[in-house]
């Protein structure tokens, strides 16, 4: 990958996968730091993690090697599991979260077979498909990327989105996030790949904010089991802002 990652000294499975081993880099060690969004947060910072998604979005954009050594790559799964678990995740805090929970959350539960859809349009790439400060690094002024199990192959915006939404402030992310996602479009056009028009990109963003917030509503209405309630709520302020301003909801809902 083109990106900066663990090296891996060793890595073994059964034939299932149910059981395996990986050996990897002491990444302390090495000087990485973590936690960085939250320690050294910047629209600089939010910029280089940009063009590390730039470099692995391009280096396999569209690739033919996805009907080849690359065939294992497969979309991102959905789960049915997420449904239920909104359900309940409504129930328990609709009441003191703003209309957006309720909103995106309703939506998602009538509607989750067709989001899917919107959320799987694109040209396909190689996704990390779970960028959040707990799953980043960064090596001397490099960013690197931790946890790669969700990896697939999907459109560049899942992870841009992703990254986005639940990483800038509610301030920059409306001062600043149609600019930022420019700055990523040029990165991709710098390395050769054909990227989609700024139109093409920004309904794709606003449409993935809201990916986001899936996986952080379902994670609530598990409690404390997944990540902590305080941490988790945290999120989902960031990204109810995100939403709001981006109107992910009523993109969705048009889509």
């Amino acid at each position: 990958l083109p990106v900066r990652v663990p090296r891996c000294y060793f890595s073994a499975s059964d034939d299932t996968g149910e059981a395996y081993i990986m050996l990897l880099e002491h990444l302390v060690d090495s000087g990485c730091t973590f936690n960085n969004a939250s320690t050294r947060y910047s629209l600089d910072y939010v910029r280089q993690v940009l063009s590390a998604f730039a470099r692995l979005h391009a280096a396999y954009w569209d690739s033919p090697r996805f009907t080849s050594d690359l065939a294992w790559l497969q979309p991102p799964q959905q789960h049915e599991i997420a449904i239920p678990l909104i359900g309940q995740a409504l129930q328990m805090h609709a009441a003191t979260m703003p209309d957006v929970f309720r909103e995106m959350g309703e939506l998602y539960m009538a509607q989750a077979n067709a989001i899917h859809r919107i959320w799987s349009q694109g040209t396909p790439t190689v996704i990390h498909g779970d960028v959040h400060d707990a799953n980043l690094f960064f090596d001397a002024g490099e960013p690197g990327f931790l946890d790669w199990a969700l990896v697939a192959r999907g459109p560049a915006m899942r992870d841009v989105g992703y990254f986005l939404a639940g990483t800038l402030t509610a301030q920059d992310q409306r001062d600043s996030g149609r600019d930022l996602l420019t700055y990523y479009r040029q990165q991709l056009l710098a390395l050769g790949a054909p990227a989609p028009s700024m139109q093409e990109l920004w309904q794709q963003y606003q449409w993935h904010a809201a990916y986001v917030w899936v996986g952080a509503a379902v994670t609530l209405a598990m409690g404390d089991a997944w990540q902590p309630v305080s941490y988790v709520k945290a999120s989902l302020e960031r990204l109810h802002g995100a939403m709001v301003t981006l109107g992910s909801v009523e993109a969705i809902r048009a889509a």
